[in-house]
């Protein structure tokens, strides 16, 4: 059976389960990840270690079940934007500006090099291209602005993009499990 039709035969309120979860994960999980790395340091990134973390949490999510997803989620998700913001820092990128933290979400939201993370090749520009518009939109506006809650309206539109994007993921997993 496609996934597609796995997805659509999930119950509501297992998709309101993983709506939650993932709005919740990718609200918090870039802070908490930002908050476990030194932007001085000139280290190289911990990749290895990263993927075993995010392997480790997944089989144990998936050994759980739904009933774990809001646990597993927000770890696994926080492992992920570390290790993005960590190769990042590695590169010389100062992981404290605006800017820095909004192309850690969007090399979260575009995926990995697998073909199973991208529905199609146009799927993955179109997605990439809509993303490039919010980040653009939203780091136009913390330059104005900074980050206060009336310039808010481009930065929520990018997060739930975002989170509508990982919602799908995480949805596939969900109906995998």
């Amino acid at each position: 059976m496609p996934i597609e039709m796995a997805l659509q035969r999930l119950p509501e309120k297992w998709a309101q389960v993983v709506n939650t979860a993932t709005r919740k994960s990718l609200e918090t999980a870039l802070q908490a990840a930002l908050l476990t790395i030194d932007d001085k340091s000139q280290s190289n990134s911990w990749e290895f270690l990263h993927k075993l973390a995010v392997a480790a949490t997944g089989a144990g999510g998936g050994a759980l079940g739904l009933l774990g997803l809001p646990v597993e989620l927000p770890v696994s998700t926080t492992i992920m934007l570390r290790s993005i913001a960590d190769i990042a820092r590695s590169e010389g990128e100062r992981l404290r500006t605006p800017d820095a933290k909004l192309a850690c979400l969007e090399v979260f939201a575009l995926g990995g090099p697998s073909k199973s993370d991208d529905a199609s090749e146009s799927a993955y520009f179109l997605m990439r291209a809509a993303l490039a518009k919010s980040v653009s939109d939203a780091a136009a506006h913390i330059a104005q602005r900074g980050l206060v809650e009336q310039g808010a309206p481009a930065i929520v539109r990018f997060i739930t993009q975002l989170a509508t994007r990982f919602g799908v993921n995480v949805s596939e997993k969900v109906a995998a499990q």
